[in-house]
């Protein structure tokens, strides 16, 4: 179950490398699959999502095409849920990782 859903904010630094600068990720719609995600999403680079039984960081899934750097966008909100345990959820017809609280 959900314990907590939070709110954070990030400006991007973009004299660092884009895995680095925080810029968000963009997954296009259907980029994964017909359907995956539903819609076009933004993600922080070091967001994971669940692929193969496997959390992959989504810094690893930028292509420059379908998921890529979105680079018009230098100030954005993002939100955390977190779950009793560290967990796989759904977010826009994606699978990804709850927020992990590493202290």
């Amino acid at each position: 179950s959900v314990i907590w859903v939070g709110k954070a904010h990030a400006t991007v630094r973009p004299e660092l490398t884009d895995d680095e600068a925080g810029w968000p990720v963009r997954i296009l719609k259907d980029a994964i699959a017909d359907g995956v995600p539903y819609k076009d999403m933004l993600i922080t680079a070091e967001h994971c999502m669940f692929f193969k039984g496997k959390l992959v960081p989504v810094r690893m899934l930028v292509n420059g095409v379908s998921i890529f750097y979105d680079k018009s966008i230098t100030s954005y909100d993002y939100y955390h849920v977190e779950t009793e345990q560290h967990s796989v959820i759904t977010a826009d017809g994606m699978l990804t990782e709850s927020y992990l609280d590493t202290g």
